[in-house]
């Protein structure tokens, strides 16, 4: 079919709703784990967690963040949270 699309699916375990209690780190690797797998992806990302928010904001947030800091532009946290609650 000339209109298909290929979509790669990464599921994350280790990976809690929340970090609050999360003193060994795990939640953050967990995070940073999953934005590395897709560093090279070419084409949109589909995320989805399970209620829609929590981990599939952070996960987006992260990754406009690292790209922006792999551009070497500058970060403003403010207005990186605008444009991902726009985006939704």
């Amino acid at each position: 079919c000339s209109n298909s699309n290929i979509i790669r699916f990464i599921q994350v375990f280790k990976w809690p709703e929340t970090v609050l209690g999360d003193p060994d780190g795990s939640s953050r690797n967990a995070a940073l784990h999953a934005v590395r797998m897709i560093k090279d992806e070419k084409g949109p990302i589909f995320v989805v967690c399970n209620n829609g928010c929590g981990r599939s904001a952070m996960f987006v947030m992260l990754h406009a963040i690292l790209t922006k800091l792999n551009e070497k532009k500058k970060v403003s946290m403010s207005e990186m949270l605008r444009i991902v609650r726009s985006d939704r």
